[in-house]
């Protein structure tokens, strides 16, 4: 009997456990009203239409290369609306990703154009993606990849996610700590300011995906 007690216990805790991991549909809704959407993208958007072809020879190489690669497809593999493509020979171009021995773990440096039809008024015209191998070497490769899926999504217009560093009670806040705890974005900042913390997502969550189909269209 006292086994059987202790089994049950411990089954009770473990369902509380496992409850408390899983995003409740409401918690995720009451989120993405917050932060998703056009609310998760900043003033330009990439210009829809042609294809972007990624120039990744040269640097990258290895997980780096990798990284690329995959960022490249789940991108394009949102939205008919966002072409996403890559070469691998081509070293230079408006579009491209490469590594770098100065900065700090990643950034990406865009053009924009001024155009009354998209979001603020501009289309980003141009991406240059640049990952700090002195940083990233250390790091594992699905890290890698986050990183990648990170500035990735600033081509199209997505930015970061910062905390709000409001009251707890204030609904603002609530979302933000819900999403961090969650891991509901690749577009965190808190992964790259605290940096021990940079997560594996190797994919753009459900919850990215439905940001960038409200706004660009499935």
């Amino acid at each position: 009997m006292k086994k059987l007690s202790l089994l049950l216990a411990f089954a009770i805790v473990m369902t509380f456990v496992l409850s408390g991991c899983s995003p409740s549909a409401q918690d995720i809704e009451d989120a993405y009203s917050v932060f998703g959407g056009a609310n998760a993208f900043g003033s330009e958007l990439k210009n829809p239409g042609t294809t972007k072809t990624f120039a990744i020879g040269g640097t990258p190489t290895g997980d780096y290369r990798d990284a690329a690669i995959n960022a490249c497809n789940k991108l394009n593999g949102v939205s008919t609306k966002v072409n996403i493509s890559y070469n691998t020979n081509n070293t230079t171009g408006d579009w491209r990703m490469r590594t770098s021995t100065s900065g700090d773990i990643a950034s990406n440096t865009k053009g924009v154009e001024y155009n009354t039809s998209a979001l603020g008024n501009y289309y980003v015209v141009s991406s240059d993606i640049v990952i700090v191998s002195t940083y990233c070497d250390a790091l594992t490769a699905n890290q890698k990849k986050y990183i990648a899926l990170h500035e990735m999504g600033h081509t199209v217009g997505l930015k970061d996610l910062y905390n709000p560093g409001l009251s707890s009670s204030n609904n603002k806040q609530k979302a933000y700590d819900y999403i961090l705890d969650n891991k509901l974005t690749v577009m965190l900042s808190a992964y790259f300011s605290k940096k021990t913390e940079i997560h594996a997502l190797t994919d753009y969550s459900e919850y990215d995906k439905r940001s960038i189909k409200d706004v660009f269209g499935a």
